[in-house]
This record gives structure tokens, sequence and C-alpha cells, in this order.
């Protein structure tokens, strides 16, 4: 799965939960003319694209492995460019995690477990109703972890459950 289905996804599905309205997910290649990018007043650029290069130039080239940029901006006809990326897959996932748990009021608290009634959204989880969601114009967050990686791998090795006596 590449970065932009993958954060495309997870913010068409929130979006939805959310709000209940449906968010249309288009491509790039859908959005070069200018009456093209007219048909929406906000538009969401998720994943490393030329637009979303374009925007972020060197703090994107200058990024680590797992952080992420989600910046706005509000043009001068009142329409309004959101970016979301990261250098790889996953720093675009989280910076559309980002973006739903600082702007949307979403808590995730712990994992969906599969073959649960937990429901699409996760049992710990907190997924709020509104009509809407703002990220204010000029939204700069640049979040670039000093380790290497935010996943943690099991050891090759298991560890016995030890309880008191």
């Amino acid at each position: 799965m590449g970065q932009q289905e993958s954060g495309q996804q997870l913010l068409q599905r929130y979006f939805q939960l959310i709000t209940g309205q449906n968010v249309p997910v288009v491509t790039a290649s859908q959005m070069t003319t200018q009456q093209e990018l007219d048909q929406y007043q906000t538009r969401i650029w998720i994943g490393q694209q030329s637009v979303v290069n374009a925007a972020l130039g060197s703090d994107l080239t200058n990024l680590g492995t797992d952080g992420f940029i989600s910046r706005s901006n509000v043009n001068s006809d009142g329409s309004a460019d959101v970016y979301l990326t990261g250098q790889n897959w996953w720093g675009t996932t989280w910076a559309a995690y980002e973006l739903l748990e600082r702007y949307a009021g979403c808590g995730f608290y712990g994992p969906v477990v599969e073959g649960t009634n937990d429901g699409p959204d996760g049992l710990l989880n907190v997924i709020p109703q509104l009509s809407s969601i703002s990220m204010p114009d000029g939204t700069n967050i640049v979040e670039d972890p000093i380790y290497k990686s935010r996943y943690l791998q099991s050891l090759p090795w298991s560890f016995p459950l030890i309880q008191q006596d």
C-alpha cells in the first residue's frame, strides 16, 4: 500500500465517522487546472507528490524516517490547502493521526482487536461527532523523532510471567 492510499483511506474513514459526510478522494492528476482546484474550498494533499514536495521544500527533504509534516495555508481566494506527509508511508499515516487527534478531538488509546465487536473505531478510542473539522491557517507541525523507529519489535525469546506465591 502506498503512502497516499494509506493516509487517504484513514482520513476518509474517520471523517465519515466524525462528520457523517462522505469525503471524496481524488488524485493529483484530477486536480491539474484551476477549474478543477476551484471545485473544492479545502484540499488535503496527502503523501509525497509534486504539489506537496513544492509546498514543503527543504523541510521535507530534511525530515527523518519516522517524521512527518502537517501544514495549512489559506490562499488569497479564500480556499485552503492542507499538506500531510512523511518520508515514508508510515510518516504520512502519523500525520493523518495527528490531524485527527489535534483538530478533530479523536483519541486513540488502544488497538482495535480483530474478531471483536469493538466497532470500526475500537473500544478504547474516542471518536467525536462534529459538523466540521478545522485546522488553523498557518499551522506548521514538523515532528521528527530523534530515535530511528516508532515500532517495537518482539524479541526472539519469550519472557516468563511470574506471579507472587
